[in-house]
């Protein structure tokens, strides 16, 4: 009969499987989590304008709920196809290694109301899932603004992350 010696190394390997399995779960729960909020907010939108312009009795104020309805729709959009790039990029693990410094000036070129600040202006990502990221970022904030958007980094080294505001409602 063998003995515990034996079995040690499948004992080992299925509670790794087990593990990386309760990880992997831990991810997606998290992440539908975020999707469900990050939603929350459009959708609610769209029924406050659908309902005004249902309601609306005037030409003017019917067209321009009608106009927030079909921006909040490419917002919304927009954030669907971040979400489904995201989920799928999730697949790929990222290691240590693919991490690295990124100047962040080439990414956020100024457009007039753009500010970035006058220091280093890096940060340490996985630079192809993090433009992703960034983009989607700036493009939902160039919506918002009404005229100013700030991107900073803060922290230090490697626990420094990105700051993107905009002087626009909420």
């Amino acid at each position: 009969a063998p003995g515990g010696k034996d079995l040690q190394p499948c004992v080992s390997a299925l509670n790794d499987l087990i593990a990386r399995v309760s990880e992997a779960r831990r991810r997606e729960t998290e992440f539908t989590a975020a999707a469900a909020h990050e939603l929350r907010t459009p959708l609610a939108g769209l029924r406050v304008q659908a309902q005004i312009a249902a309601s609306a009795t005037d030409d003017a104020v019917r067209k321009h709920a009608l106009e927030q309805i079909q921006t909040s729709v490419d917002r919304t959009a927009r954030l669907v196809t971040g979400l489904l790039v995201l989920a799928r990029e999730d697949e790929a693990a990222i290691t240590p290694d693919s991490r690295r410094w990124t100047d962040l000036r080439a990414l956020f070129e100024a457009d007039g109301r753009l500010e970035t600040p006058d220091r280093a202006f890096q940060i340490h990502v996985q630079p192809d899932r993090f433009e992703t990221v960034a983009a989607n970022l700036l493009a939902n904030a160039k919506l918002m603004a009404r005229n100013r958007i700030r991107v900073s980094v803060e922290g230090e080294g490697a626990a420094s992350f990105l700051v993107i505001e905009d002087d626009g409602p909420g």
